[in-house]
């Protein structure tokens, strides 16, 4: 009997050893110094990174890591700070050009988490995240950041960049609902002038432009539905971008033979709440 009793003790703590094992893997330190975009820590697989940002009254710290597309051409990363007071701001990199700034200034009641959509990298590219509090003060904020790298593109998932018409994301299975989130991603918001002429106020959070085709030689019609928590609206546009109609929750529309219809969806607000959701559904009728 103790001889069963030893072995079911040796066979947990295997098991034990390799479920740490498998935790740990997955888990890396921030790896000093990394204060400079010359020295930022790699990451090359799906990792969360514990860390911290230590600024005093002369030095601000910032934290840098660096991804290449050859490991991925779809990323996203979610960001937990232990405080929920002290200012965030993590930027995305493209050739020394910020591309992105997500701010936790920009986020309605803060917590301390700050998520990003899926972006698509560019092929053979290199890019740079930057994570930084803008409180010039002592301070010692412990963090955490997940990167999750996809293999394969997700097929009913929003992927940015799909602001403007011209980089507007193809909507290819009409029998998946589509997600994604509306995320405020910089103090200035490029728009094409389409979409400008039918904005009600200046206070933009985020533009997602879906594009849909009809490649058939049949004329039907389409209801377009949007599931939101914030008033956010739904603006379709023809080939020619002008404007088809709009709504705040559903439209319907005629759609043509062979004919391009652009699905905008606007979000007009002062701040975006990191945890909410957004779904568009299509239905032919």
């Amino acid at each position: 009997m103790s001889k069963y009793l030893i072995l079911c003790f040796i066979i947990i703590f295997i098991a034990s050893c390799a479920n740490d094992y498998s935790e740990n893997k997955s888990s890396i330190k921030e790896i000093e110094p990394n204060s400079r975009i010359e020295y930022a820590q790699f990451i090359d697989k799906s990792s969360t990174i514990n860390a911290t940002i230590s600024n005093t009254e002369d030095v601000s710290d910032v934290d840098y890591y660096m991804i290449n597309s050859d490991n991925s051409l779809f990323i996203s990363f979610n960001f937990n700070a232990k405080s929920k007071k002290d200012d965030v701001i993590i930027e995305i990199i493209e050739d020394k050009k910020v591309i992105a700034t997500l701010k936790s200034e920009y986020i309605k009641n803060y917590f301390g988490n700050i998520s990003s959509p899926i972006y698509k990298l560019k092929e053979n590219s290199s890019y740079h995240i930057s994570i930084k509090s803008s409180n010039n003060k002592d301070l010692s904020l412990e963090y955490s950041i997940k990167f999750n790298f996809y293999n394969d593109l997700i097929e009913n998932k929003e992927i940015e960049n799909n602001n403007f018409f011209s980089t507007a994301q193809k909507i290819i299975n009409f029998d998946n609902i589509y997600k994604g989130n509306f995320i405020k991603y910089s103090d200035i918001i490029y728009i094409d002038e389409a979409i400008k002429t039918n904005l009600d106020s200046n206070n933009i959070i985020d533009i997602d432009i879906f594009k849909i085709e009809n490649t058939t030689d049949i004329d039907s019609n389409i209801k377009i539905e949007l599931k939101y928590k914030q008033n956010a609206r739904i603006l379709l546009f023809d080939e020619n971008y002008l404007l088809k109609t709009q709504s705040k929750y559903n439209i319907k529309s005629t759609w043509s033979k062979n004919e391009t219809l652009y699905i905008v969806l606007l979000l007009e607000d002062e701040k975006y709440n990191d945890s909410y959701e957004y779904s568009i559904s299509y239905e032919l009728y």
